[in-house]
């Protein structure tokens, strides 16, 4: 499959020459620019930026792909100096800047940057996770930015831009007790969610080889536990699902998590934080074995996690009960434990597959 990009596709670039200074004033910054450079301002070019998306509706939901912000910036190739900007709650727009070699970049779904004087200041600013979450819906961060030579002609212009997060996905499930002194016992999933979950990025798109050029986090979310953090809850937990499975029958659970790249290569399960992997815990209940209902915590590992990247675990098989409790970091010994991962772009997803 393709690798997934949101598309920013000018419509038409019209570019206009002000040949006299008395017929005709000259373009002046979006409101709330600062740093403005004013280096060539006698002619001007007009951008119609529009923001299109071509991911097929099979691979991602709506709301993964949904444009409800954008903010464009132009920032001068050679000082890096920001000469105009524009932010609309729209998914396109026209944008006015000077001719010449321009770096433009295109910020969707995050509150307007007020004070962005120069690129590099873009490339550091941090986002944090909640940022994901907005209007009681799921609001995906986008960027991406491309050099472009404005020129007096109409010229198209295309920016790719990709969502901060990764992506974690939960397929199937499948329950095989009948072999264990649980056989008959009721399974019912009552909570999936991350934790040490990545809190924070940064959006630089500069990449070091094929890796995103991103920063280490300096906020973590769901800490060896499960937390209540309500900015943040609605990405990374479910909870209060009462999701039956059937003994011996695979059933669909399709939830779909995010957080943003965690890059630890090593791991941990001390009860001292420290950065680690993220992991996804599955809360289960059984009923039928005594006269108490079993609370049974599954926890599994996941990968290191990238930038608009897709994990999909496939199906996992409960053949035991995991922990009692979810108060430590440990992951659950199961003694069976076969992944098959691929890893590759949002819209081809990550296959994993866990047995227990």
């Amino acid at each position: 499959m393709k690798n997934l990009y949101h598309s920013l596709l000018p419509a038409l670039a019209l570019l206009t020459a002000i040949l006299s200074c008395s017929k005709n004033a000259p373009d002046t910054p979006q409101s709330g620019a600062s740093g403005t450079v004013t280096q060539d301002i006698t002619r001007t070019g007009t951008l119609f930026v529009k923001v299109e998306n071509n991911t097929k509706a099979s691979v991602a939901p709506e709301a993964e792909k949904a444009v409800h912000s954008l903010q464009v910036f132009v920032f001068n190739a050679a000082s890096g100096k920001r000469e105009t900007d524009k932010f609309v709650q729209a998914s396109s727009l026209q944008i006015t800047a000077p001719l010449g070699e321009k770096h433009v970049w295109a910020i969707v779904n995050h509150e307007r940057f007020m004070d962005m004087p120069t690129e590099e200041k873009l490339k550091e600013t941090v986002s944090d996770l909640s940022d994901n979450y907005a209007g009681n819906a799921v609001s995906l961060v986008m960027a991406g930015s491309k050099t472009v030579n404005v020129e007096q002609k109409d010229m198209p212009l295309e920016v790719n831009v990709t969502r901060l997060t990764s992506r974690i996905s939960l397929k199937n499930v499948t329950v095989n007790l009948d072999d264990t002194y649980l056989k008959g016992c009721t399974f019912t999933i009552k909570d999936i969610y991350l934790k040490n979950v990545a809190g924070n990025t940064n959006f630089s798109l500069d990449k070091n080889g094929t890796e995103w050029s991103i920063m280490d986090p300096t906020v973590w979310y769901n800490q060896m536990k499960q937390e209540d953090t309500p900015s943040v809850n609605p990405l990374i937990l479910d909870r209060n699902l009462s999701i039956n499975c059937p003994e011996g029958q695979a059933k669909t659970i399709d939830k779909v998590w995010y957080t943003y790249p965690n890059p630890s290569q090593g791991d941990s399960n001390s009860s001292s934080w420290s950065a680690r992997k993220t992991r996804l815990v599955i809360h289960a209940e059984v009923v039928g074995y005594g006269s108490n209902a079993i609370q049974s915590y599954y926890t599994f590992t996941l990968p290191v996690l990238k930038r608009n990247f897709s994990y999909e675990i496939s199906n996992i098989t409960f053949t035991m009960l995991g922990k009692d409790n979810d108060n430590d970091d440990s992951v659950t010994d199961t003694g069976v434990a076969a992944i098959t991962l691929k890893v590759a772009e949002w819209d081809n997803g990550t296959a994993m597959t866990y047995n227990m």
